[in-house]
């Protein structure tokens, strides 16, 4: 079973992967224990900017347009497959929706919340002020949203793109792992997911 997790900021996404982790004992992945793993198998300085989740440049966007967009939608699969392969396990990010759609083992989830929520979300937990919290909030949201359209050519939180879309921020973190048990436990018993 993978289970790849996006979220906007805010939204509690490293604690949901982290308990689910904990509930199915497999081990979770996110940017730090990615790239270090990228960086032990030699692939981190082929695709630097993929593993760190940088916002793509603007001449690099004008050439995915043109003809390298094609290589350049392929970089998720095989930079992800590379490191973590087809093991079960939980990804944070990096894409991993788009790197893993075609398997038949994994539950997408983007993670959503209302906006003001989120900040005060980061107020607390972060220690930021008001300013701090929004231009974070917006600056990071801004940067995955151009990272995923550059890798994949999709539109970041569309729910088209993902088996399921929760509001973390009514929800909270208790009832979007409520939610997510429960969904794979139905897939489990119905037999369209090894768990």
């Amino acid at each position: 079973m993978i289970i790849t997790i996006a979220r906007e900021c805010g939204c509690s996404g490293d604690l949901v992967g982290t308990e689910l982790s904990a509930e199915y004992h497999i081990p979770v992945y996110d940017r730090k224990s990615i790239c270090e793993m990228a960086g032990q198998h030699g692939s981190y300085a082929k695709y630097p900017d993929f593993y760190e989740e940088k916002q793509a440049d603007s001449f690099l966007t004008a050439m995915a347009e043109d003809e390298q967009e094609e290589l350049i939608r392929k970089i998720p699969e095989y930079a992800l497959k590379t490191v973590l392969g087809e093991q079960s396990c939980i990804i944070i990010g990096r894409c991993g929706n788009y790197a893993y759609r075609n398997s038949q083992d994994m539950i997408s989830v983007f993670l959503s919340g209302e906006k003001e929520l989120r900040i005060r979300k980061m107020m607390q937990v972060h220690g930021f002020s008001q300013k701090k919290a929004e231009l974070v909030l917006e600056e990071t949201d801004s940067r995955r949203r151009e990272y995923h359209k550059y890798y994949t050519g999709q539109e970041w939180g569309y729910a088209g793109n993902y088996h399921l879309c929760l509001e973390e921020s009514r929800l909270g973190t208790d009832g979007v792992l409520t939610v997510l048990k429960q969904y794979i436990s139905l897939l489990g018993k119905s037999g369209k997911l090894k768990i």
